[in-house]
């Protein structure tokens, strides 16, 4: 179980800030179930779940997690699709945001981030579908970067780019 104050990954949503553990009586619910309040960092919303859901849940990374994680990058290795159907790689990709693990949304940025490299050399556009894909990614994983380490959002890339650099 969670802590009040604590922040967290929460399924497809991404980083929330626990508000509060409340009874299902004081939220309208004929449950004696507990549910967390939590407000959505991304959708700026407040979203009231079980406390024994199902929806995946975790605590968001650590700065020196993060680190490491970013140390991992230039090693990391990319997403293979045989299929060049588009919604077969589009339920590929959903399964990298799903549960919101960072170093599978690490990668999928990565993937789409070196697709579109290879495809504006061959004097292509880059993947309408992909991109949508990559921005998620990319903004939950700033987002849980951003308030691991008390910065702006804005912020973030800057500090990938120092960590990469002191490697």
């Amino acid at each position: 179980m969670f802590n009040v104050d604590e922040n967290i990954m929460y399924g497809n949503v991404g980083v929330c800030r626990i508000e509060g553990i409340l009874g299902g009586d004081e939220i309208g619910m004929n449950t004696e179930k507990k549910y967390y309040k939590l407000y959505s960092y991304r959708e700026k919303e407040i979203i009231y779940t079980p406390t024994d859901t199902n929806v995946f849940m975790r605590k968001i990374m650590t700065k020196e997690q993060i680190k490491e994680l970013i140390r991992k990058i230039p090693s990391l290795k990319t997403i293979e699709i045989q299929s060049k159907n588009m919604k077969v790689q589009s339920d590929y990709y959903k399964t990298f945001l799903k549960n919101c693990d960072s170093e599978n949304m690490l990668m999928l940025i990565k993937t789409i981030y070196e697709k579109n490299l290879d495809r504006k050399r061959e004097g292509k556009k880059e993947g309408t579908i992909e991109n949508i894909f990559f921005k998620e990614a990319q903004e939950k994983l700033h987002l849980e970067i951003a308030i691991a380490f008390g910065v702006n959002i804005e912020e973030v890339p800057k500090i990938i780019e120092n960590e990469l650099k002191n490697m």
